[in-house]
């Protein structure tokens, strides 16, 4: 019976089977196939519900049926559910295509995982996890994590060899003068260009000879990708970008999406994630833009989301992966709807609640003897310490007690710790942890750019992690939570520029976070008790 140790570098969805990639310890590159079926949770509110519930379960749609309570979000009440399992994707897709016309009477948890992400979760497997894989039949397989997920930063990364890919200007064109430039570390750059037949020839023996685990490229998704398959699908030449043995078909033919964010409109096209190697596409990778390779491991071993999806995805994306699994840890059931409404008040009470962060009005000049004080994390850390989450806000278990909002009518719930405020404690810890590694004196230049790049990765994920609150598409985001953070921030700013005055500072500037204070003749030690005075 064959059994490997390695890491798990990436797995993907072939319903009902999941193949897993695993890099031996031997540094060799191992596939297997494991079978399963998503688990879900089902409601019955009514007969009818009941009725719809059997009927599944006599068409072979649920099986494994079994009652397990669990709570339900926003009023923390247990709730009789079913634990089921379903037959496949096709009718997962087909359950979420009823949801709305079934939730009067059935209404379904859990339902909108990713695939491969529920799969990791029910396993206890994230991108990196040193594992052991035991054969128990063709299509059957025993996974074993080795090691605590905590303690992961502490377990080694495979060493990954890698390629670049990319077009002399941009756009993938069949010109002489725009050719694929194919780039190996330490070796002059390869140009492949003439006829397709050519190119693919030679691009095979590029990949044949240099077997990379990572592809990056640029503008891989939008042009060099799509065509490269067109061309294999057309001169019928199988091209090796892929390195597991099953053929997979793809659509040449590529659709983009836009959004807005933050005023700037932000375009997606079609993703070519490959199989058996992965591909990042350099030009339409945020993470990889603010904190390399390295931002991109921390992350997906804390959102527990495959390398070429996160790669991909913005740090909301990975919060939010990483919300859904504290709250399934915490007995929650997962809803399909997004937040909740923001509750009907006073129009005094949304003046005065819905100002947003402290910007104070500065003097103009040119000054001296300066210094600009910036609180570290100060959101997230106001949410953890206020226990601030869409479901702890203005709970109906403590509307006499827990926690005051200044300058609002809100209160956080003391009895339960929020969702949002548990996944971004996980965050906090790690970022202290880094920047108090970051002190050690016998670091090497790498070890400091490696725990730079992390701590930037963490960083835009609690930067999210405010922001979301407030967020439409949030799923435990409420307006409330987000004005909560806000009135909070600004008393905290507040606060922080009348000690500062009480020192001796004169204030000249506050902008969300950040102070500017001015003193002649200021010294270390006065700077240094000022921040120690504002942090207690």
């Amino acid at each position: 019976m064959q059994e490997i140790e390695g890491y798990l570098l990436d797995a993907w969805v072939t319903s009902p089977q999941v193949n897993l990639w695993i890099k031996g310890k031997d540094g060799k590159n191992y596939f297997f196939t494991d079978t399963y079926y998503p688990e879900i949770y089902a409601y019955p509110k009514t007969k009818r519900g009941e009725r719809l519930f059997t009927q599944k379960i006599q068409k072979g749609v649920f099986f494994q049926e079994i009652l397990d309570p669990k709570k339900e979000v926003w009023s923390g009440q247990s709730l009789p559910v079913y634990s089921v399992r379903v037959a496949g994707d096709s009718h997962l897709r087909k359950l979420r295509q009823q949801a709305d016309r079934l939730e009067d009477d059935l209404e379904l948890f859990n339902v909108d995982f990713m695939d491969i992400h529920q799969y990791f979760l029910y396993k206890n497997l994230y991108p990196f996890a040193e594992v052991k894989v035991r054969m128990l039949s063709k299509s059957q397989i025993r996974v074993t994590t080795l090691g605590e997920r905590e303690n992961f930063y502490k377990q080694e990364i495979p060493h990954l060899n890698h390629i670049h890919l990319k077009t002399a200007y941009g756009k993938f064109v069949l010109l002489k003068n725009n050719p694929i430039i194919v780039e190996i570390p330490q070796e002059e750059p390869t140009y492949l260009y003439g006829k397709p037949e050519l190119i693919l020839k030679e691009l095979n023996d590029i990949l044949n000879k240099q077997d990379p685990d990572i592809i990056f490229s640029y503008e891989g998704d939008e042009h060099i990708f799509p065509g490269l398959f067109y061309w294999s699908r057309k001169y019928q030449i199988p091209i090796y970008l892929d390195r597991h043995q099953q053929v997979y078909i793809r659509k040449t033919k590529i659709r983009k999406t836009s959004y807005t964010s933050y005023g700037k409109v932000i375009a997606k096209t079609t993703p070519f994630p490959l199989y058996g190697r992965i591909h990042i596409d350099l030009s339409h990778s945020f993470y990889y833009l603010q904190s390399n390779l390295q931002g991109i491991y921390e992350m997906c071993r804390h959102s527990r989301l495959p390398i070429q999806k996160l790669s991909r995805s913005s740090p909301g994306n990975a919060m939010s992966a990483m919300e859904n699994e504290k709250a399934m840890d915490m007995g929650y059931l997962v809803p399909r709807t997004k937040g909740q409404p923001p509750d009907i008040k006073p129009l005094r009470d949304i003046l005065k609640c819905d100002q947003g962060g402290m910007s104070f009005r500065p003097p103009i000049g040119v000054f001296a003897d300066v210094i600009e004080l910036d609180f570290r994390s100060l959101y997230p850390n106001l949410m953890r310490l206020y226990n601030v989450s869409g479901e702890t806000i203005n709970c109906s278990c403590c509307k006499d007690g827990g926690k005051k909002i200044p300058e609002t009518p809100y209160h956080t719930c003391g009895k339960r710790q929020g969702i949002i405020t548990r996944a971004i404690s996980i965050l906090l810890d790690r970022k202290e942890q880094l920047l108090q590694e970051l002190q050690d004196t016998e670091l090497t230049p790498t070890d400091i750019q490696d725990k730079k790049r992390r701590i930037n990765a963490l960083k835009w994920n609690l930067v999210t992690s405010f922001g979301y609150t407030g967020y439409k598409n949030a799923k435990y985001g409420k307006r409330e939570a987000h004005e909560t953070v806000t009135a909070l921030g600004r008393r905290t700013l507040q606060r922080a520029k009348e000690i500062a005055e009480e020192h001796g500072f004169l204030f000249l500037h506050g902008l969300t976070d950040s102070l500017w204070l001015q003193k002649p003749g200021m010294q270390a030690r006065e700077i240094q008790q000022l921040c120690q005075c504002i942090a207690e």
